[in-house]
């Protein structure tokens, strides 16, 4: 074991509209929208409480082709 220690992890959620997205978790959830880059924007951070979610689509031409990708079923 290594004494490697993960201070945070941050999501990315993969979704259609980053925009939409963004406006869902601040008028519904109550998150901040701290940023949302692009035109129109392909990424995007929230956050409430001190956590943070980013916020991407899957197929810009901007996002790196090396992501890995968990699926849940």
């Amino acid at each position: 074991m290594s004494n490697v220690v993960v201070k945070s992890a941050i999501p990315i959620l993969i979704v259609r509209n980053v925009t939409e997205a963004a406006f869902f978790f601040h008028d519904r959830l109550g998150f901040a929208v701290d940023f949302l880059y692009g035109d129109p924007p392909f990424y995007g951070s929230v956050s409430r409480g001190g956590r943070r979610v980013f916020t991407c689509t899957m197929f810009s031409s901007r996002t790196s082709q090396n992501w890995q990708f968990a699926r849940h079923r």
